[in-house]
């Protein structure tokens, strides 16, 4: 009886060892799973601030269309909702893009591209309707890092600031200031930047290209609306004013080349 016992016990023992060593044959033997290739690419975008084509300064005396002296002591702006158009003519927008930029502060990269032949991007300049009234929110458009571009949740985002002194305005201290927002239908200061690419831009996971753009400051003032320091120095709030000087806004900011 206890032979069988054992015989029995031996032949389940066997069993079981030649069973795991089966299994462990056969993860040896296994094909490892092969990732995906990455496939999306990055771009960056660098800004260059000028007035008159040359180089901005801070606190430096400049001239307007309106032959108005004035200086200069704040700029800042947003960048948002960056869309690429490609080869085929579909609109790839972009998620989750938020910049706030000033002149010592004037580049970002776009991540998570789809990887392609582009031939047109645009971007706001500012924030959109639906982020304007979203509640607390991350990176650029916390109001941590957004300080004073960031009013309230009823009235939202400063889109583009620009500040400064001048003889020609009547306001305490000859300062002026520009504060444009406005996302609601009748005091709408949301424009949108359009620029053909030229070469055509191609995204891969190896290249960086970077898209080189100037800001002509001078065009904050004129075309296609002309404005006087003297007769419009204080445009802090959402309205007409804000909204017709964002219309300058087409002029100020160009695609200068693309460096691959």
């Amino acid at each position: 009886m206890k032979k069988a016992l054992f015989s029995i016990s031996m032949i389940i023992l066997l069993f079981f060892s030649c069973k795991k060593q089966g299994i462990k044959s056969n993860n040896q033997d296994a094909v490892p799973p092969i990732n995906p290739p990455p496939s999306a690419g990055t771009v960056s975008v660098q800004f260059q601030t000028l007035f008159n084509s040359i180089p901005f300064v801070y606190d430096k005396d400049y001239i307007n269309s309106s032959g108005e002296t004035f200086q200069i002591n704040y700029f800042k702006f947003y960048v948002s909702n960056i869309a690429l158009t490609n080869s085929v003519g579909n609109k790839i927008e972009i998620p989750n893009t938020y910049f706030l930029l000033k002149p010592d502060m004037n580049s970002f990269q776009v991540e998570n591209i789809p990887i392609g032949s582009y031939s047109n991007i645009s971007f706001l300049i500012g924030v959109d309707s639906l982020h304007n009234v979203s509640g607390v929110q991350k990176g650029a458009l916390d109001p941590a890092n957004a300080l004073d571009m960031f009013w309230n949740w009823n009235t939202g985002y400063v889109f583009l600031m620009l500040n400064g002194t001048s003889p020609a305005s009547t306001e305490n201290g000859h300062i002026f200031e520009y504060h444009i927002s406005g996302f609601k239908k009748n005091n709408f200061a949301l424009q949108t930047i359009t620029s053909n690419l030229n070469p055509i831009l191609e995204v891969s996971t190896n290249t960086n290209p970077i898209l080189h753009y100037s800001i002509e400051l001078s065009e904050f003032f004129k075309n296609p609306q002309d404005i006087s320091i003297m007769k419009m120095a204080n445009v802090t709030s959402p309205g007409i004013d804000a909204s017709l000087i964002s219309k300058n806004y087409q002029d100020m900011f160009q695609l200068q080349s693309i460096e691959k």
